[in-house]
């Protein structure tokens, strides 16, 4: 019969930790079980990323993207006349203001010089605005401190090619470049001053009005 001693130890032998912990010691640990490293020369495994695919840009109706565009130009036009106005502050001191007859605000500009443009420092500047250049004004003229709306260009030309409509105080548009010089003669003679082009056709010239 076997005694209390050899009951442990085959015990102990079948089943180690329950045996140790009736005994009140502590189990050997169990060491981690570990990768074994790839034999000497092997290429090392590549796990591939896992790839996340991005949302297609959504694309603006084109009379949204135009509408756009023409805010971006109405701010690049403030913020010259901004600069501008500055730059006839600290020259003159304060910028004398003239009202027309169709309620234009003008402030007259004397020769002088200035520099037009952006710096090359300056990265958030667009190719249009580079590179900075100086420019001479040599006679004296005037200039509207607000774009011209569409109330005024409907006093003057009797009707307004504008798309975004609601009231006349807003920008017009859609004006071409010969629009505007036909714009100036008109708004010459309506001040009872000499136009200062002269218009044949497409063909534009100046005349030396006032």
């Amino acid at each position: 019969m076997a005694d209390t001693t050899d009951l442990e130890l085959a015990e102990f032998a079948e089943n180690p930790e329950p045996a140790a912990l009736e005994r009140g010691q502590n189990p050997q640990p169990v060491p981690p079980t570990q990768t074994p490293l790839p034999p000497a020369g092997a290429a090392p495994t590549r796990h591939r990323a896992a790839t996340v695919p991005f949302p297609r840009a959504a694309t603006l109706p084109t009379r949204v993207a135009r509408g756009l565009m023409v805010m971006a130009g109405m701010i690049v036009v403030i913020l010259v006349l901004t600069r501008l106005g500055g730059w006839l502050t600290a020259s003159n001191g304060t910028a004398k203001l003239v009202t027309n007859s169709i309620g234009m605000q003008l402030v007259g500009i004397e020769p002088g010089e200035f520099l037009m443009g952006s710096p090359e420092s300056d990265v958030g500047a667009g190719s249009a605005e580079k590179p900075q250049h100086r420019v001479r004004i040599t006679k004296a003229f005037s200039l509207g401190i607000y774009e011209v709306t569409q109330g005024q260009y409907q006093a003057v030309m009797g009707e307004t090619p504008s798309s975004f409509k609601g009231s006349d105080d807003l920008p017009v548009e859609n004006v071409s470049w010969l629009d505007a010089i036909k714009f100036c003669n008109k708004l010459s003679e309506r001040e009872k001053r000499v136009p200062h082009y002269r218009i044949d056709g497409t063909e534009v010239a100046v005349a030396g009005g006032n």
